[in-house]
């Protein structure tokens, strides 16, 4: 009877001890798996725009070599009529080596671009030439970067089409790169995004471009959590607003998701976050650090 006590106390205990392990591990779980905070948001919407902003300001010194092929007299031509594409604070190297073109844009130690950004150091552009391709993949990476007070470092491949199916200039971007900002926190992208310019491509100034994004990639933060992003409503950017005027964004952390909507078409700093209880937050878009 003794030795038969002995056992059924044992079992007892393991099981009790199995099932405070259990209830632990239930807590973390459920704790990893919370909904996405407005900070966080800030961080993500953050580090997208840093991307938009540095595709769009691509694509504005690509444009004559697009157009034209990378033919070097013609881009010249259609850079000096387009010279406001290009902030007059950057340097533009070019090197070519063969079909091989290499274009360095130098910002310096702190150059003033549209939006009251200050961008700094190098963007390195490659891409090979042919004026008979109707697209270009380009590389591009960074060399001592920073967007504002945001270290960007990493590089893009972009497959760059003069013309989509809908008549429109295309960039389709694949994305390993990693956003730092001073306090350490930082997002590291990989991904892919489609790019259409739907208006303001043909037109000297920057200001009146519109593109429409979609695409998905993943988002990994300095506490190590993972967030997923994906457009289900192309996000409509007019860069002569600071801020994505319409669309919706789907950001996912195991299986908890929720939504950003940034709106009907009016340029201000709000979107609503839709967390995964369904409730529904106005936040003020803004830079996450001053």
């Amino acid at each position: 009877m003794k030795t038969l006590n002995s056992k059924l106390w044992m079992s007892l205990t393991i099981l009790g001890l199995l099932f405070i392990s259990c209830s632990e591990n239930e807590t973390i779980e459920t704790t990893t798996a919370s909904s996405l905070t407005e900070e966080e948001a800030l961080t993500l919407i953050e580090s997208d725009n840093v991307s938009d902003e540095m595709d769009n300001l691509v694509d504005d010194f690509l444009y004559g070599d697009i157009e034209t092929g990378g033919k070097t007299d013609v881009a010249s031509k259609d850079e000096a009529q387009n010279r406001g594409r290009i902030p007059d604070c950057a340097t533009k190297t070019v090197i070519e080596d063969g079909n091989l073109k290499t274009i360095i844009i130098d910002f310096g130690d702190g150059c003033e671009v549209r939006n009251e950004n200050i961008l700094s150091g190098k963007v390195i552009i490659t891409y090979e030439k042919n004026e008979e391709l109707l697209s270009l993949t380009i590389s591009k990476t960074f060399e001592d970067f920073y967007f504002n007070d945001v270290a960007v470092t990493g590089g893009k491949s972009i497959v760059r089409k003069r013309t989509n199916d809908n008549g429109n200039p295309e960039s389709t971007t694949t994305m390993n790169i990693t956003h730092t900002w001073s306090d350490g926190e930082f997002n590291s992208k990989e991904g892919v995004k489609t790019r259409e310019w739907i208006e303001g491509a043909d037109t000297k100034p920057s200001s009146d471009n519109i593109f429409l994004i979609t695409g998905e990639w993943t988002n990994t933060l300095k506490s190590g959590d993972i967030y997923s992003s994906k457009i289900i409503v192309a996000l409509r950017r007019e860069m002569a607003c600071r801020f994505i005027v319409s669309g919706i964004m789907e950001i996912s952390k195991l299986e908890v998701s929720g939504t950003l909507n940034f709106g009907e078409g009016t340029c201000d700093d709000k979107a609503i976050l839709t967390n995964a209880d369904g409730d529904e937050i106005e936040i003020t878009l803004k830079r996450r650090r001053k």
